[in-house]
């Protein structure tokens, strides 16, 4: 609920400054305030996964899965601005995410090596995606 209070609150902040912007900073603008909201929220995702690493390694599914619920909460208030920014990177990580759903998820009975590897490729790709922001 606060992310996406946040994330309502910046993008009110980003039409204010739009607003004020001649027409040749908007597209410069708008690019930048993604780069920033997107920075600012991968390392916190990236944060996450660790605790369903956790969960899954201790035999926890359920709690695995309410952290890998939690986590996909959080991408999709940023999931928006991160295709602005980097549209590949963050393709890349909606389908490690994918991956993981189907390891952890939809798996009757997750395989705690599937699920981590799946976590692992999805920690690459966030770190990947991290990468190309300026």
């Amino acid at each position: 609920m606060a992310k996406r209070l946040m994330t309502a609150v910046l993008m009110g902040m980003l039409l204010l400054v739009l607003a004020n912007c001649g027409a040749s900073d908007v597209a410069t603008t708008a690019s930048q305030a993604a780069d920033e909201l997107s920075k600012a929220s991968i390392s916190g995702l990236a944060a996450q996964l660790p605790s369903i690493e956790t969960a899954v390694d201790a035999g926890n599914t359920a709690e695995a899965r309410t952290a890998f619920t939690t986590f996909i909460a959080a991408w999709d208030a940023i999931k928006e601005e991160a295709k602005a920014a980097a549209p590949e990177a963050a393709g890349a990580v909606q389908t490690a995410m994918d991956d993981v759903k189907q390891t952890l998820v939809d798996a009757p009975t997750p395989n705690a090596a599937d699920v981590k590897t799946a976590l692992n490729e999805l920690e690459t790709q966030l770190t990947t995606f991290g990468g190309t922001l300026k």
